[in-house]
């Protein structure tokens, strides 16, 4: 629709542009190569929302006597049948407002055309429209994220008791248990979805009628408006119509959604090194080398993390665009590389559904090194604690001091008798545990099975928070379909309110 060789076009002689009257000048070649061929080609990837705009308010005005009702049914019916590649954008012309205007001028004369912007401006128009468009954004991204969701939870099903090493500073800590990793992630993205929730409940609200910041003098029916868009109410105070401070909780929970895609895929691309051997990505989410025959590189993953990468400036970014705004910079209130974060957030989520709903696990070597290096030593310590008697801090010295040993003497901890674990952890004028009692205490299995307090690794409670992941997962999707049919009942209210004019005689009815 728009190229280069739109730039210094002329509209038809019989269409007034905006700029004739106050400037008496076209938009200089270099403005609108620069300038306003970019920003008619953000809003032009934006038609259908702004269709849709331009639909309510011509229902609006018509059912509110504010344009005849002739002029009404003439704007309708041109706006029912408009489509993208319809409109020749002349960039003299100005805003995608001023495109359609020219298309509706040539069909219904510039009389009927004109009226369209009664009780409105570009600034409300525009924020009206971007509003729906960021709104059909973040439903794209509820969507795929649910699907991530649902992904993870399902793998974490398979593995509510597969024992793996858990690591911190990325040296190993205690037994971990894999599904009990992955609802922690299911967690986190349920956190995440609740932020993309208010953060749509914050862009939900409709502008439309603000106009300039004053409201108007036209006897505007706003919440009619509002219904007709599938909004949840209006923006209260008209000043704020233009305002893109709702963008910042958009680009906070995109951001902190890749930050959780970040860390998942970190951490899997980390267990795929034959080094740890305790995941692997199936061949169709991996690449090769030109080089090196034997590689099967996570490509999926590192995909995942470039784009993470970024996330981190998105915040930042609305930050600094908004700052133009109350000095009335309007020009900045775009904010539009949010439109290409949103899209990069779901795509990324879709990515790595499919990671997760192929991942082969390596149970057998997850179990193998849930014991090595010393995972349950802190265990050991507790052990001490509570047969000996010892302060938790003695009992962490006397098992440093024996792990110290047994790495010196090359001897692995569960090969020493309780005997030899005394002298060794300096603890020969102590009472002594038996080898029993030491075997239990390094045990990794056992170890998982007795951490059952609320949240812990024992598969009782695996299997809980498993249970209650699911239960948030229905009502999460619950909650989406919710909206989408909110917003599918709005189009057919908007259709039948345009039926109700073109079709009736006479003053339509609601």
């Amino acid at each position: 629709m728009l190229d280069a060789s739109s730039a210094g076009g002329s509209a038809a002689p019989s269409e007034p542009l905006l700029t004739d009257a106050r400037l008496g000048k076209k938009p200089a070649d270099r403005l609108q190569r620069h300038y306003l061929q970019a920003t008619l080609k953000r809003e032009e990837n934006k038609f259908d929302q702004i269709i849709a705009v331009d639909q309510a308010h011509a229902v609006m005005l018509t059912e509110q006597g504010i344009i005849p009702r002739a002029t009404g049914t003439a704007l309708l019916v041109q706006l029912s049948k408009l489509r993208r590649e319809d409109v020749g954008i002349d960039v003299m012309r100005g805003s995608m407002l001023l495109q359609i205007e020219g298309h509706l001028a040539s069909k219904t004369g510039n009389e009927a055309a004109g009226a369209l912007s009664t009780g409105r401006s570009r600034i409300d128009q525009g924020a009206t429209f971007r509003r729906l468009y960021e709104r059909q954004a973040i439903i794209a991204v509820l969507t795929e994220l649910i699907d991530l969701e649902a992904a993870v939870i399902a793998q974490a099903a398979n593995h509510i008791d597969t024992i793996m090493p858990g690591y911190t500073h990325l040296q190993p800590s205690q037994p971990w248990v894999f599904g009990h990793y992955l609802l922690g992630v299911a967690e986190r993205l349920d956190i995440d979805l609740v932020r993309l929730e208010r953060a749509y409940a914050a862009v939900n609200l409709c502008p439309l009628g603000t106009v300039g910041g004053s409201g108007s003098t036209w006897p505007l029916d706003r919440h009619r408006v509002a219904s007709l868009l599938g909004f949840d109410g209006i923006v209260e105070n008209a000043r704020l119509g233009r305002d893109i401070q709702y963008t910042g909780d958009i680009a906070a929970a995109a951001s902190m959604l890749m930050a959780t895609l970040n860390d998942l895929a970190t951490d899997l691309q980390l267990w795929s090194m034959q080094e740890f051997g305790f995941v692997e990505l199936d061949a169709g989410y991996c690449g090769t080398s030109s080089i090196f025959p034997q590689k099967k590189n996570p490509v999926a993953l590192e995909g995942v993390r470039s784009a993470a990468a970024g996330a981190v400036q998105w915040v930042g970014n609305v930050l600094a665009v908004s700052r133009g705004v109350g000095s009335g910079d309007l020009a900045l209130r775009g904010a539009a590389f949010l439109d290409t974060a949103l899209q990069s957030t779901a795509q990324m989520c879709d990515l790595m559904t499919g990671v997760m709903e192929t991942l082969i696990v390596h149970k057998d070597r997850m179990a193998e090194r849930a014991g090595e290096g010393g995972t349950t030593a802190s265990n050991l310590a507790d052990t001490l604690v509570r047969e000996l008697g010892l302060s938790y801090r003695a009992a962490h010295h006397a098992v440093g001091r024996f792990v110290r040993v047994c790495l010196e003497r090359n001897l692995p901890l569960t090969g020493v008798r309780a005997s030899e674990f005394h002298e060794m952890a300096g603890l020969a004028d102590q009472p002594r545990l038996s080898d029993e009692q030491l075997a239990v205490a390094l045990d990794p299995a056992g170890f998982v099975r007795r951490c059952r307090t609320p949240g812990g690794v024992a598969p009782e409670e695996v299997a809980r928070l498993h249970a209650a992941a699911v239960e948030r997962l229905g009502e999460s999707r619950a909650r989406l379909e919710a909206r989408i049919a909110a917003l599918n009942s709005a189009e057919r209210k908007r259709a039948a309110a345009i039926a109700a004019i073109l079709n009736a005689p006479e003053a339509a009815t609601r």
